[in-house]
């Protein structure tokens, strides 16, 4: 009976560490894909004024899984502006379509504000200016995900030790 608890704690660890490590990997392709998807919306606004409800609906059709639905609710939200505010749409869309840190998602926050208010050209600026700013929380974060890897293997190898131990 204590083996199969030992088993279950066991494996309720392992569990853990790797749902921590996926969580991490889907926030890392989701921000980098992001931030690809960002210098596509940029150009579209500055060098060929691409209406938001059209550019949207491209970006919908051609992102992939960890972005699509966030464009799609984009892309139906501008179908619904008497209804509420693009800028609320974006807040919204960025907290449940997106898979992000909190400061990551408090970074994209501001770039609803000027989407569908300025000037193509304001509004390339200010997805420039997002991008850059995320782009550099991305490679900080690159650097010190593998760090945070391999201290949760050794954290989840010392907790399962010490379970081994303990039931010696």
């Amino acid at each position: 009976m204590k083996g199969i608890g030992l088993l279950f704690m066991s494996t309720a660890l392992l569990l853990t560490a790797f749902q921590s490590v996926g969580r991490q990997k889907k926030q890392l392709d989701t921000l980098r894909e992001l931030c690809a998807a960002l210098e596509r919306m940029s150009a579209e606004l500055g060098e060929h004024s691409s209406p938001l409800p059209e550019l949207m609906d491209e970006l919908s059709s051609d992102a992939s899984t960890l972005l699509r639905p966030f464009f799609t609710s984009l892309t139906l939200s501008l179908q619904s502006l008497d209804e509420q505010s693009f800028s609320l749409s974006w807040r919204q869309a960025v907290d449940r379509q997106l898979s992000l840190r909190a400061a990551d998602k408090t970074t994209l926050y501001r770039l609803g504000s000027y989407l569908g208010r300025y000037s193509g050209q304001v509004q390339s600026d200010a997805v420039l200016s997002v991008r850059s700013e995320l782009l550099r929380k991305l490679q900080r974060w690159e650097v010190s995900v593998s760090d945070k890897r391999r201290v949760t293997a050794a954290l989840t190898a010392a907790a399962i030790s010490m379970l081994f131990i303990l039931n010696l």
